[in-house]
């Protein structure tokens, strides 16, 4: 039923940093988070969100909640967000995001209406 070969290609998949992790809507996570990929958090985390992976991204959606540091290579924020955001690359903020801490960005987008890829 499993072969040699479809492991491995799994494998192949899963360590090439394009995996999505969910924080699904009606989702709570308390503590501490470190991932590689994309993060989409749609629900709430009460923790640090951090990522060495220098591709990684995470996506605080419309409704989404974070409170704590977040410190990630690319920030797009829609949600709610209480602490300080660490971009190393890019920080956007969508025209529904709040920040409640401050935000560290080498550069930063500001939509004043609301864009299809960040709602």
């Amino acid at each position: 039923m499993f072969s040699k070969g479809r492991e491995q290609e799994v494998t192949k998949g899963s360590s090439s940093g394009e995996s999505t992790t969910l924080i699904a809507q009606g989702t709570s996570l308390k503590g501490d988070l470190d991932f590689h990929g994309s993060l989409e958090v749609q629900g709430s985390i009460s923790g640090i969100i951090t990522s060495d992976d220098e591709k990684a991204q995470i996506r605080v959606i419309q409704g989404g909640a974070v409170d704590g540091k977040i410190a990630v290579p690319t920030v797009i924020v829609n949600g709610h967000v209480k602490g300080d955001i660490f971009a190393t690359k890019h920080a956007r903020l969508a025209s529904k995001a709040v920040v409640e801490g401050n935000i560290y960005y080498n550069t930063c987008l500001l939509y004043t209406s609301p864009s299809p890829r960040d709602s």
